[in-house]
């Protein structure tokens, strides 16, 4: 049950999100320049890779645009709440895992101070311990909001991991 009233905010915000057309003007209005806001960003994906692949985690590639209550949702997890939730969780990769990440931002909807991005990712994990490296690869869903410093802060992230489909599944 917690799970499901969790989600409904984020099911609320991307209906909203993809609802609205980016860029689009509204009659009387000035038309609104999302590309600035949408390269923006962009770059903050490519910071999450960059740290990730440099085993950062607390450097301004790593937690920096996050917003503190923000909540991250890994397939079959409890949900992680808080700025300090998610850095502990990031942590614990980066401290048994090499990683070498790879994500590609498919398409980003700006709505005002409202962010929706659609990435995909894949990654080779290599446990520092010892042992076979394994790929990974899946889907990703992070909402951002802009802050009135006019910074982007990631308020939701939820990923899924294609390695955890069941076979029928992928039928």
């Amino acid at each position: 049950m917690k799970k499901l009233l969790m989600a409904i905010p984020l099911v609320f915000l991307l209906c909203f999100a993809f609802s609205c057309q980016q860029g689009e003007q509204i009659a009387g209005e000035p038309a609104v320049d999302v590309q600035p806001d949408i390269q923006a960003i962009k770059d903050i994906v490519q910071e999450w890779e960059d740290g990730f692949n440099a085993g950062e985690i607390d450097t301004g590639r790593g937690m920096s645009h996050f917003a503190e209550d923000a909540i991250a949702i890994r397939p079959n997890e409890p949900a992680l709440v808080g700025k300090e939730a998610i850095r502990s969780g990031r942590k614990q990769w980066v401290e048994e895992l090499t990683l070498q990440e790879d994500y590609v931002v498919e398409n980003v909807h700006v709505s005002g101070h409202l962010a929706v991005v659609y990435a995909t990712w894949s990654n080779i994990a290599i446990p520092k311990a010892g042992g076979e490296p394994t790929k990974g690869k899946g889907n990703w869903i992070i909402i951002f909001k802009k802050q009135s410093n006019g910074a982007w802060n990631c308020i939701y992230s939820i990923y899924s991991d294609e390695s955890l489909v069941r076979p029928t599944q992928a039928e």
